[in-house]
């Protein structure tokens, strides 16, 4: 030990020099760190910029260069070994951490009462019971793939009986769509305790990405709105008895010719009672799901008609989106959905036949009505009415001659 003594004396030149070695690396770290947030905005700077000038940009582009960036930024700090620079992964691969791939930076457990987080099931919840939140959060931590978990801490159970009692479900999510879609969107009606298990580093990335996302989709649903090839029709709604924000769609008459044909009309009203919308109820009200409605009419073709191929293969993706219900494939009719989240487990067997461009607030309300009641359906109500309907656009776009409904 008595080899240590020099570096002690005050005034020491080697203490010295060590001394100003720590102080250049800290300013080199925050200049790093700076430097990082700067490529982060500029990035969501960029995004935006690149689609109010074309318009319509591609969304997974967008979020990709400002996932490069904060890849960038990872990796100039030495962590996260996927992420180098020049090698970006996909915005939706980037933020699923575990702490095996995040070094020298320890992971942070991130949770939210009376929510439910949703993603692929990484372990089931009957066969991983933790005695509190902070253990399944740990259970999480311990599980490759894992970064979002789901506990449940009610002796009674937080739905499908006590079984579920101190159930902790791990499950894996792509961080940038847990921060759009979900985080902060719980209720009292829910009893579960959710979290995510994520660094400051990657909440940077992924709030980026929610950014870009945001700047890309707010022009793609302008543009979508101008379309003058597809149809443009409305919903005025009433909540409550109280006049809510009109709802506007637009049609996807390329992809879902029959489906969106059977909206049109049964908006317009032109084939007369039952095809109109008007008087009818949103009966099915799921939260964070679905906002139903429809007429006890077959369909404006006079029964179940066919599922349009085109609209099976779009993904419902992000919400507000319109999906045709039914009992199986061709059973479609006068009853469709206008969806509140994301919902893959629809893909392929729901047409999708188009998109709400405005009156998102209203469609918001009526699914928040849902809330606190049993399990979070709110069905057979008339709280929620389609006062009136009709067609701002007709489109110039014409299904080809010759389709079977």
């Amino acid at each position: 030990m008595a080899s240590l003594g020099p570096l002690k004396r005050r005034g020491s030149p080697v203490a010295m020099g060590l001394f100003w070695l720590l102080i250049g690396c800290l300013l080199l770290l925050l200049i790093q760190q700076r430097a990082s947030r700067t490529r982060l905005r500029g990035a969501v700077d960029d995004a935006a910029a690149a689609a109010d000038s074309n318009g319509v940009a591609d969304l997974n582009s967008a979020a990709g260069a400002v996932a490069g960036a904060g890849a960038g930024a990872v990796a100039g700090a030495g962590r996260g070994a996927g992420l180098a620079a020049g090698n970006a992964p996909h915005p939706e691969s980037l933020p699923l951490l575990h702490p095996t791939a995040v070094v020298q930076s320890a992971d942070k457990c991130h949770t939210e009462e009376n929510n439910e987080y949703h993603g692929d099931v990484v372990t089931w919840g009957e066969s991983n019971k933790q005695t509190s939140a902070a253990q399944c959060c740990q259970s999480c931590s311990d599980t490759p793939r894992c970064n979002v978990w789901v506990w449940c801490g009610v002796e009674g159970g937080c739905g499908g009986g006590a079984a579920s009692y101190q159930a902790c479900w791990l499950k894996k999510v792509a961080l940038a769509d847990l921060l759009e879609h979900v985080v902060g969107r719980g209720h009292a009606g829910i009893a579960w305790t959710a979290g995510a298990v994520y660094t400051s580093d990657a909440y940077d990335v992924a709030s980026a990405v929610v950014q870009a996302k945001a700047a890309v989709n707010a022009n793609r649903i302008a543009a979508l709105r101008a379309d003058e090839g597809l149809p443009l029709v409305y919903l005025d709604v009433s909540i409550d008895g109280k006049p809510a924000t009109r709802i506007e769609a637009v049609l996807f008459m390329r992809e879902s010719p029959l489906a969106s044909e059977n909206m049109r009309q049964f908006c317009t009203g032109e084939k007369g009672p039952p095809y109109h919308l008007k008087g009818s109820y949103f009966y099915r009200i799921l939260d964070r799901f679905i906002d139903q409605t429809g007429v006890e009419a077959m369909s404006i073709y006079g029964h179940p008609f066919k599922d349009d191929p085109g609209g099976l293969k779009l993904q419902h993706d992000r919400p507000y989106l319109l999906s045709i219900a039914n009992n199986g494939h061709n059973t479609n009719t006068a009853h469709f959905s206008i969806t509140c989240a994301p919902a893959h487990h629809l893909d392929g067997s729901y047409v999708m036949f188009g998109e709400c461009v405005s009156g998102f607030d209203t469609i918001e309300a009526i699914n928040a009505m849902s809330r606190g009641q049993p399990n979070n359906a709110l069905l057979n109500s008339r709280r929620a009415q389609i006062t009136d309907s009709g067609e701002l656009r007709r489109g110039t776009y014409r299904a080809p001659p010759g389709l079977e409904p």
